[in-house]
């Protein structure tokens, strides 16, 4: 009910919880196949992307179309955006460290580098939109305030010092990229 377009239009949907709820332990991936599980992780990492950029284009268009005393009340909801984005972000690297660590557990883990890069919009605007057509510059617009304007919590620089001595694949700077 929530994914209703006029939920996501008017600003009502909560994807905060949406997300965190997304990546919540599921205990029937531990009895799936590598390959499954595999699929499962890129396909969850798609769809936490995804509902951030739905929330920075509603985000974006709030602000621009505000006018008069309401403007005031539009910079306070994107002041209030950034940081909804960086508790999300947050709960990414930690699901990263705590969860999805778990899954890949005594086998060949997938590139946890590439996975933070998305989670955190630092991987390039291609990837992602698998689609041949390609980000419009309206994407770009909502791409640029995804990758420049949120902060970066001081629990999550934590979590990804810890994920560098966890995961042997992320170089010990990692942490140093992200802010």
């Amino acid at each position: 009910d929530n994914m209703r377009p006029s939920h996501v239009a008017s600003g009502e949907m909560n994807f905060e919880k949406l997300c965190v709820g997304l990546m919540q332990e599921r205990p029937e991936m531990f009895d799936q196949e590598q390959a499954v599980r595999e699929n499962w992780i890129q396909q969850l990492v798609d769809l936490v992307t995804l509902c951030l950029f739905l929330s920075a284009s509603y985000a974006l268009h709030y602000e621009a179309t505000s006018t008069g005393a309401v403007k005031e009340q539009a910079r306070q909801r994107m002041q209030n955006f950034r940081l909804c984005v960086a508790r999300i972000q947050s709960e990414a690297v930690r699901w990263c460290l705590t969860i999805q660590s778990r899954y890949f557990a005594g086998c060949s883990t997938p590139d946890i580098g590439e996975i933070l890069h998305r989670l955190l919009f630092m991987a390039p605007i291609d990837a992602y939109f698998s689609s041949g057509e390609g980000p419009t510059d309206y994407d770009y617009t909502v791409f640029n305030l995804l990758q420049s304007d949120i902060p970066v919590l001081e629990v999550t620089i934590h979590d990804v010092i810890r994920l560098t001595n966890v995961h042997p694949s992320l170089p010990r700077n990692f942490a140093l990229h992200i802010v």
